[in-house]
């Protein structure tokens, strides 16, 4: 009697591509992407995170579905280079794309190795994705604006994470936000959004103040420093949706650590902005041999897509 596994919970995240050019309806991003995977091998797609890494970490597409004018579904792949590992020849970059079943096939060798994968999908307004909660959308933002780089002339695509209108958390209605260590992502790259950790912020300030703590060690110190930073607001106005959107949205995408971040309304509980960031939970059937069913994911963020279209673009 074989033994049925369970669905897979899997967390997809909403993310709204802004479109900076009022002349234009949306940010077109559809059509160029469309025309450039079409038109390159998965080795033209290899972006590398940093020349001098030893491991050479790098990002590509490698595997997509294109419904003309409708959206782009694909895999979003990370490898690096090692001689202990499962490598991927190179006969498979010489294809227009690949799967990401062909890599469990992979023998040891002194090539690139696969590392990790997500999943998205995307139109002109919206990206649906399964990438971690520990990672910013700004992963896939540079290698989007990177794959595109002549394509886009001199604009660049944002991604922001979409959030949920709550009244009770307009700026009009906000006492101020408290942000608890850790919370921001260290930059992987030097164009990406990040910023320096505020308990580093802290013992500098507890440094300059007490003389004698500078006989405390990082690690003594950080036992029993516990940071926090507060933003308050002098004087707020009720704004649009679009505005909120924009605002919250800018605000938490370099944020990878949701939890330490807290809304304090004038009435009513703390909110954590986890609770505002468009997710939603879905179950996915998995194989025998563990792996989840690529068709169903894609349908469920397909029905994702158009539930986020019917909300906001009526």
């Amino acid at each position: 009697m074989s033994i049925t596994n369970k669905p897979k919970e899997i967390k997809l995240r909403a993310i709204k591509i802004e479109n900076n050019d009022i002349n234009k309806k949306n940010s077109g991003l559809l059509s160029i992407l469309t025309s450039k995977l079409e038109k390159s091998k998965a080795k033209e797609r290899i972006m590398i995170l940093n020349q001098d890494d030893p491991k050479k970490e790098e990002d590509l597409i490698s595997d997509y579905q294109i419904k003309k004018d409708v959206y782009i579904s694909g895999a979003m792949l990370r490898i690096m280079e090692s001689s202990d590992s499962p490598s991927i020849p190179d006969d498979l970059f010489n294809e227009t794309k690949f799967v990401i079943s062909e890599l469990d096939k992979l023998e040891i060798g002194n090539s690139k190795i696969y590392k990790d994968h997500y999943y998205f999908l995307l139109n002109n307004n919206y990206i649906i994705t399964n990438l971690p909660g520990v990672y910013t959308i700004t992963r896939f933002q540079t290698y989007i604006n990177w794959l595109l780089e002549k394509e886009r002339d001199n604009n660049l695509f944002e991604f922001t994470p979409l959030m949920m209108f709550r009244e009770e958390i307009k700026l009009s209605e906000l006492r101020n936000i408290k942000i608890q260590d850790p919370i921001v992502k260290e930059p992987q790259r030097p164009n990406e959004i990040g910023g320096k950790r505020i308990l580093e912020l802290s013992k500098d300030l507890i440094y300059s103040l007490l003389k004698d703590v500078h006989s405390f060690s990082d690690v003594a110190l950080e036992k029993i420093v516990s940071a926090e930073l507060l933003i308050k607001f002098k004087k707020s106005k009720d704004i649009s949706k679009e505005e909120y959107q924009k605002i919250l949205g800018a605000y938490m995408k370099p944020i990878s650590d949701t939890e330490n971040v807290i809304f304090v309304p004038k009435k009513g509980s703390p909110i954590k902005s986890s609770e505002i960031l468009r997710v939603k939970i879905v179950n996915v059937e998995l194989t025998e041999s563990n792996k989840i069913s690529e068709p169903q994911l894609l349908q469920e963020m397909e029905k994702y897509l158009n539930e986020i279209k019917t909300e906001y673009e009526i």
